[in-house]
């Protein structure tokens, strides 16, 4: 008997407690941002540019914020993404522009959101660079 209850009242707690478990899906990256793009090479160098960065549904939009610097290292960006386990930039296109193509995002990044923030981080080893974007959303 005290093996029925005991079955019985584990079943209640499963069934009852499936309903209140809610997995929050992957938040959409939508709106525009402004950070800055930092290339580390394994011999030590170091590259950063301030960028502005927006997202659609699913295509985005990085340029070099030209404001702030003098010397444009980087190329403006377009491009699709997807999110899943990493976020993925894809069809990545530098608008004609003369480019060291190794320093050009795309590929897997892995992705962390501390509040409004978006961390995007990649290791390219073709490249031997560690490439990091930091942004903040504004929009």
């Amino acid at each position: 008997m005290k093996r029925l209850f005991l079955i019985l009242f584990v079943l209640t707690l499963v069934v009852g407690c499936a309903k209140d478990i809610y997995i929050e899906p992957l938040s959409d990256l939508r709106g525009v941002y402004e950070g800055k793009y930092i290339i580390k090479t394994d011999t030590g160098g170091s590259l950063e540019q301030y960028i502005i960065w927006t997202f659609s549904d699913n295509k985005f939009w990085s340029e070099i914020d030209t404001t702030k610097t003098q010397l444009k290292v980087f190329c403006d960006l377009t491009g699709s993404y997807t999110l899943g386990d990493v976020v993925t930039l894809s069809e990545v296109n530098t608008q004609g522009q003369q480019c060291n193509y190794a320093y050009v995002l795309e590929g897997d990044f892995s992705m962390r959101r501390p509040g409004d923030s978006v961390i995007l981080e990649q290791y390219d080893a073709d490249a031997n660079a560690h490439k990091y974007v930091r942004m903040e959303k504004t929009e």
